[in-house]
């Protein structure tokens, strides 16, 4: 009774979204439910289908198609659909725990059952349910919730927190701000400590290859120090043979360091970490201007920074690994990292081969510049 109940709420809701916002595809409101567990959340959108695509979005002279506009996709454009509705989430939902980013898995409910089961509105509409797991910081804390819609839709928020016999249902509105809306939702995580207990939906689901982007996503693009560091071993030595024994080495590196620090068996203070990070920035771009050629100690220095920067990927990757289980999470990390790695790469080989008949004042201009940047982060981070 309960959970027929709870359906002809949404229905409703829904209807009336759907009835308020325009018909053609400038849409005023989205609709999200929110399930808060005890070590992570569960959170469905329910969006209007044709607007998860840039090519409708926004367009007002575009008719908003129904329920049978899905039915009729082929395969080719249901994958399409997918990847420009979680690109479309990614870019307008976020969540936080006091203010610190959480990680979340998009799936799509309505493609689990075969034919797909999309939901029918109270109008007929397109609507495309969006699946969002997460799992909360085990240190705690108040979760908000982050919306930005380069269109101005606003989110409706029905948290729905389930009892024993029966549920609990409020809601909130995230209204538009330009450069985005944050909003606390009122729901207290409490500290827990990460094992095996730890089984949320979410933590459950994920796979290596979860923590390959993880770990791909802390280079490019939010890696800005490690991004510096690979630049700076490329100027000294553009040649594929001397970068790949550094990065080789760098690699056996982190990975040692990383391993230890997510088992116990080295703690250092995260701060300390980041200022010596930012330290090996400065010395890499210091060489590369005071050597004229690459000496053989060079790769034992990459080795020694690498297990500094083993210890700040540590940091990043305990808040939320549990520490029983880290041999699959960690070889997908160190993998995202060296993909990571190979794209900043890739990237200055690109610019090299363009440049290379004037490399050498690139070199000692670019080595001053990191060196600035990195001198920047040192009395920043103390």
């Amino acid at each position: 009774m309960q959970r027929i109940l709870s359906q002809k709420i949404t229905t409703f809701l829904l209807g009336i979204l759907f009835i308020m916002g325009a018909s053609a595809h400038t849409v005023d409101q989205f609709y999200m439910e929110l399930y808060p567990e005890e070590k992570g959340f569960k959170a469905v959108l329910y969006a209007d289908a044709a607007y998860c695509l840039p090519e409708y979005r926004g367009d007002d002279g575009k008719e908003a198609p129904d329920r049978s506009w899905l039915l009729a996709r082929n395969d080719e454009e249901h994958a399409r659909l997918r990847q420009e509705a979680e690109h479309f989430v990614r870019e307008s939902l976020g969540f936080m725990l006091d203010e610190k980013p959480l990680e979340y898995r998009v799936s799509f409910p309505d493609y689990d059952s075969n034919p797909y089961d999309f939901y029918q509105a109270l109008i007929g509409k397109a609507i495309l349910r969006i699946e969002v797991l997460g799992a909360y910081l085990p240190t705690g804390g108040s979760l908000q919730v982050d919306w930005k819609d380069e269109f101005q839709a606003n989110l409706l928020i029905d948290i729905v927190k389930q009892g024993i016999d029966d549920e609990e249902r409020s809601i909130l509105q995230v209204d538009w701000e330009e450069g985005g809306s944050q909003m606390d939702l009122g729901l207290m995580v409490y500290p827990f400590e990460v094992g095996q207990e730890v089984e949320t939906e979410f933590t459950k689901r994920q796979s290596w290859f979860t923590f390959v982007g993880i770990g791909f996503a802390h280079i490019v693009p939010m890696g800005l120090d490690h991004i510096l560091f690979v630049i700076g071993l490329f100027l000294f030595s553009p040649a594929w043979r001397p970068l790949l024994h550094q990065s080789l080495a760098f690699t056996v590196a982190h990975s040692l360091t990383l391993a230890l620090s997510l088992m116990g068996v080295m703690s250092f203070s995260g701060k300390w970490v980041e200022v010596l990070i930012a330290l090996s920035i400065v010395f890499i771009a210091v060489e590369n201007i005071w050597f004229k050629k690459l000496h053989k100690h060079r790769i034992f220095i990459v080795f020694a920074f690498g297990l500094l920067h083993g210890l700040g990927f540590g940091a990043v990757l305990q808040e939320f690994l549990p520490t029983d289980r880290i041999f699959f999470p960690l070889v997908g990390f160190n993998l995202g990292v060296e993909l990571g790695q190979v794209m900043v790469l890739a990237v200055c080989f690109l610019i090299f081969w363009r440049f290379r008949e004037k490399f050498h004042p690139i070199r000692v201009a670019g080595s001053v510049i990191i060196a600035l940047i990195g001198s920047y982060w040192v009395i920043e981070r103390i």
